[in-house]
């Protein structure tokens, strides 16, 4: 189906405060995973923020043990779509 998805796949299931929250509690700290990722703290909170970085948001979803798609589902819903919409042509 074309078009824009629905209006609520935007709203985040984990927002990016309850994600920072749970690395917290796990004992993990923005810039602890800049250093094992070898990024900048700044590329971890806008992965954070958007789940746009693979490398880290695996590293995410690896520490809480919450799949990447559950964490930034909006992120997931485009990619689905664009894949889908590539195969069709």
């Amino acid at each position: 189906m074309r078009g824009s998805p629905q209006p609520d796949m935007n709203l985040p299931i984990y927002p990016p405060s309850v994600i920072s929250a749970l690395l917290r509690e796990a004992g993990w700290t923005q810039a602890r995973i800049a250093m094992e990722v070898g990024c900048s703290k700044a590329s971890v909170s806008y992965a954070i923020h958007a789940g746009s970085d693979n490398k880290i948001t695996k590293k995410i979803s690896l520490i809480l043990g919450i799949p990447s798609a559950t964490l930034w589902p909006q992120r997931h819903a485009v990619q689905d779509l664009s894949s889908s919409e590539s195969t069709q042509k």
